[in-house]
């Protein structure tokens, strides 16, 4: 990276899939993970503003580093995450119930309600404990979902972040 910046620092990876200009490797990226097949694949994206806004003073701000949605209204936040803390799950969590909640407005029905989507790219395991998960394992280069071997299309991110063969990417399903 330029200026020896290391993308996977959160300000530089806010930066690679989640800014005007850098919507093909954002959609490179979530097809690759997702791995859904032709006509439910991401075509399109329009990059969102990342805060969750605060409805009184003292609730929580929180910012996702990538937040994205799709042509069918799908919403995404994605998330890079260098050291593991305790709380993350948690903290995912609760990113993808604001990104859920802000979909409505007064007298709208829930019908409208459109699927949110977290993806992280973690340098450890979230859910060590759980089978079904989709996990990429970079030594093989191959995705595994349920037991079905797929080949792993995250190939652009990877690059652009210099992600190594010691790194394993993992997420709950949506």
């Amino acid at each position: 990276m330029i200026l020896g910046i290391d993308p996977k620092i959160d300000y530089a990876f806010k930066l690679l899939p989640g800014q005007e200009g850098t919507e093909a490797l954002l959609i490179d990226v979530l097809n690759g993970v997702l791995q859904r097949p032709e006509g439910a694949r991401v075509e399109s994206v329009k990059i969102l503003y990342p805060f969750n806004p605060k409805a009184a003073y003292d609730d929580k701000l929180s910012i996702v580093d990538v937040r994205a949605r799709d042509q069918s209204g799908r919403l995404f936040n994605v998330e890079m995450r260098i050291l593991g803390e305790p709380s993350f799950a948690s903290r995912i969590i609760y990113y993808a119930a604001r990104t859920f909640q802000q979909q409505l407005r007064e007298g709208d029905d829930y019908e409208k309600l459109r699927p949110t989507i977290s993806i992280c790219f973690l340098n450890h395991v979230l859910f060590p404990d759980v089978a079904d998960s989709n996990s990429v394992d970079h030594e093989s280069a191959a995705g595994t979902r349920n037991g079905d071997a797929r080949r792993n299309q995250a190939d652009p991110l990877r690059r652009a972040l210099g992600i190594g063969a010691d790194v394993r990417l993992q997420h709950a399903h949506e």
